[in-house]
């Protein structure tokens, strides 16, 4: 029935797809920001943010809680003087098909962020594109894109930080920090994320 409604508000919502009880935040600026796949579930208490476009995937799953934010914005809407710093910024996030996402997970994406097919996010894992110059006296916003490639592997818990691509089936184990990119077929494990070992997949 959600699905249906949010269908008739304008978003494209694909056969058989089930979304539970979420909150959308500025729906208003356009329910036609989203767009979801077949098949694919939205649990309980996700958090959609519509300012940008919301692009998910078939045959996706989003465990309940998780967060995406499609755009910052200090008060440029009242006038605040914090605009001048820390513009406001709108990006979307697009997410494949077959995607796993688990539970309480935050996309904070300040620039595009990619999933790609078959990718996994673990639980509690932090997509992190924003961060500031810690140089300069004006604390400047710095922001950079995360792609994770087909058959990347976000563990519970972990962080990518801005301008990190995890190449294809590059896996991030738990509670570890990525820093710059990741190799294709890597194990990255610690803080900063460094190479432990080759991941071999078997089919």
């Amino acid at each position: 029935l959600r699905a249906r409604c949010l269908h008739l508000l304008g978003a494209r919502i694909g056969a058989r797809t089930r979304i539970y009880e979420i909150m959308l935040i500025n729906p208003f600026v356009g329910f036609s920001n989203l767009t979801v796949g077949e098949d694919t579930v939205i649990g309980t208490g996700t958090t959609i943010d519509l300012t940008g476009h919301v692009e998910i995937g078939s045959h996706t799953a989003i465990a309940p809680g998780c967060m995406f934010m499609t755009h910052s914005d200090p008060g440029s809407r009242i006038g605040n003087r914090l605009c001048a710093l820390y513009p406001r910024t709108i990006s979307p996030v697009r997410i494949g098909d077959h995607v796993w996402i688990g539970e309480q997970v935050w996309i904070d994406n300040l620039a595009t962020t990619r999933l790609r097919s078959h990718s996994c996010i673990s639980q509690g894992a932090l997509l992190l594109c924003g961060n500031h110059n810690y140089k300069k006296t004006t604390f400047d916003l710095i922001v950079n894109e995360i792609t994770l490639e087909e058959g990347a592997w976000a563990g519970a818990r972990s962080v990518v930080c801005g301008g990190v691509t995890m190449g294809s089936h590059s896996l991030l184990t738990v509670g570890s920090v990525a820093t710059s990119s990741l190799d294709p077929y890597w194990i990255y494990q610690g803080n900063p994320a460094v190479k432990v070992k080759e991941r071999v997949v078997r089919v």
